[in-house]
């Protein structure tokens, strides 16, 4: 059996590149592209069903509080998990994740305590939906008399 030995060198191997560069210019994208949004990643796999109700019940605060958001389902959507994964890299992956104009406001557990303490209700006061609106309109679009 023959075994292979990489040659011992005197000086430690080094990573070389603009690595710090590349994370802020990324954080910098995602707080431009998602200025005023509020964006949540969530799985509509029901398979590991912990995580599904992690995420369903994230989506129910957040539906409670009248706040408009993006959904982006990681489940089958390899572009959604590189993104994902880009965002968290030094992070184990834990589903769902709720971000703020770019930045990360936490998982299930962090929303969870900032609702049970009402400071989420005061971050996200901005991103509020206009229910007022949608209830001067009935289901099929048409408009509703003003009395």
């Amino acid at each position: 059996m023959t075994v292979f030995r990489t040659p011992s060198r005197k000086e430690p191997r080094r990573k070389v590149g603009i690595g710090p560069r590349i994370v802020v210019s990324i954080k910098q994208t995602y707080s431009e592209k998602e200025q005023g949004r509020v964006v949540v990643y969530t799985t509509s796999m029901g398979v590991v069903r912990a995580t599904f109700l992690r995420c369903q019940k994230v989506k129910q605060i957040l539906r409670n509080l009248l706040v408009k958001f993006d959904e982006r389902d990681c489940y089958m959507n390899r572009s959604i998990q590189n993104e994902i994964r880009n965002r968290l890299p030094n992070q184990m992956l834990a589903l769902p994740q709720v971000f703020l104009e770019g930045q990360l406001l936490g998982d299930a557990d962090a929303i969870e305590k900032l609702n049970e303490t009402g400071e989420l209700r005061d971050l996200l006061k901005p991103y509020k939906h206009p229910m007022h609106l949608l209830a001067k309109f009935c289901d099929n679009g048409e408009k509703l008399s003003d009395s």
